[in-house]
């Protein structure tokens, strides 16, 4: 048999080409491979911030948050401890806000003094409105509020991603979520107190006695189910005080030609913190939350941009508070429709033979009304009395440059939409 020729071919341009065009492919496949591992890295580096890749992060990370009632060292001491809170003057401040309740220089319509039956809920909006800002989060009981187990403290953790909202506001539900989940297994486990290897340490123990020193340790079962967090809104209400200097006058002007007490003029404080601009998930816009169907009916029919109007929806919302007082029997059951709706009040009054508010809440406990609709009015007298005591509750007199420094964060609100024509 012939051998093959196995001299080498020539070099030439032709194959110099094709060796070029190897070499480049080359040169690109391993490009487009360095991509995609930079890509990954990328990935697992973003899961790892937000906390979808349990591998990456501490144990009780999230816990570390967490300020229990139960704890050695109360959370407003931790609070006044910390930089951007160290003002002395705020010590006392805060001393005296549950002072406040009970309205120590009558600076509110007696109509709206608050009953012994909601004390508990109105303290606890107090702190709300007053006490804690939107980075702190109270853990407490949905159907009893006057019950609260601690506090989520995010600032730290929005001070970490101050110019990253969306991984803050991501790893905040996170935490949040993981904190509730672990309470509630603390919940459970405090059930069992016999059960507890004496070798182990008993995580539930301090929960175990918090929950005997307030007579709840027969509840545990139902309070496990009935966790939720709470939002604080101190930097809201500033905001809302700051936009009402320009709009209060004016309501309470209209609520005196419709002869409705003024702490009513309060209501946008609870509905929107008196931004006219606030739109719900639901379709309520402007200051007074007003649905598209009311607006049709007691504001403009077509022309939408006046549903928003400050003015207009004030006398809108005098005259559906005027109505709804003609056919309930108190001011409370009336604030109370104006959240929930006039025809459920007037359903729930006639099925619990109730003949006033305090009546409805005695008989009704947590059934007939959401949580928003149990607390509505609570949110009411709670707003009210902060916001004619904000002097004494409030270290400086609010403007609009403290505002400007204090909450960076914060969107300005449309000062267009808050001028009275």
């Amino acid at each position: 048999m012939k051998r093959k020729n196995t001299k080498p071919k020539p070099f030439t341009r032709e194959r110099l080409r094709d060796n070029l065009k190897r070499l480049s492919l080359i040169y690109l496949g391993l490009g487009f491979l360095l991509l995609c591992i930079g890509g990954v890295a990328i990935y697992v580096g973003e899961l790892q911030e937000s906390g979808d890749f349990p591998s990456f992060r501490k144990k009780d990370a999230s816990w570390n948050y967490f300020y229990p009632r139960w704890g050695s060292q109360s959370f407003w001491d931790h609070i006044m401890e910390t930089p951007d809170e160290s003002d002395q003057k705020l010590s006392k401040t805060f001393a005296d806000i549950h002072q406040i309740i009970s309205d120590p220089e009558d600076r509110v319509d007696n109509l709206f003094s608050v009953p012994s039956v909601l004390s508990s809920r109105v303290l606890f909006w107090m702190d709300v409105y007053a006490r804690y800002d939107s980075r702190i989060r109270i853990v407490h009981d949905r159907d009893d509020v006057g019950i609260v187990y601690g506090y989520i403290d995010l600032r730290p953790l929005y001070q970490k991603y101050r110019r990253s909202p969306i991984i803050a506001h991501k790893k905040s539900r996170r935490i949040e979520k993981e904190i509730l989940d672990h309470l509630g297994s603390l919940l459970e486990n405090a059930q069992y107190e016999s059960a507890q290897s004496p070798h182990l340490p008993d995580e539930s123990a301090p929960l175990r006695s918090y929950l005997k020193s307030l007579g709840l340790f027969s509840r545990i079962y139902e309070l496990k189910e009935s966790l939720r967090t709470q939002t604080g809104q101190k930097d809201k209400f500033q905001m809302g005080i700051l936009r009402s200097q320009k709009l209060m006058t004016h309501i309470e002007s209209v609520f005196k030609d419709y002869k409705l007490p003024l702490p009513l003029a309060r209501i946008p404080f609870v509905e929107s913190s008196f931004n006219p601009a606030a739109y719900s998930k639901v379709g309520a816009t402007g200051l007074w939350q007003i649905m598209p169907s009311t607006a049709k009916e007691l504001i403009h029919r077509t022309d939408k941009k006046r549903w928003r109007d400050p003015i207009l929806q004030t006398k809108a919302a005098a005259r559906l508070l005027r109505n709804y007082r003609k056919v309930l029997p108190d001011w409370g059951t009336t604030v109370t429709a104006y959240n929930s709706g006039v025809g459920t009040l007037g359903k729930l009054l006639k099925e619990y033979k109730a003949k006033s508010y305090e009546q409805l809440y005695s008989k009704m406990g947590t059934e007939g009304l959401g949580f928003a609709g149990r607390n509505f009015y609570s949110e009411l007298l709670a707003a009210t009395l902060v916001e004619a005591y904000k002097e004494k509750i409030f270290s400086l007199e609010i403007s609009p440059d403290d505002v400007a420094k204090v909450y960076k964060h914060l969107a300005p609100f449309d000062e267009e939409l808050c001028q009275v024509r």
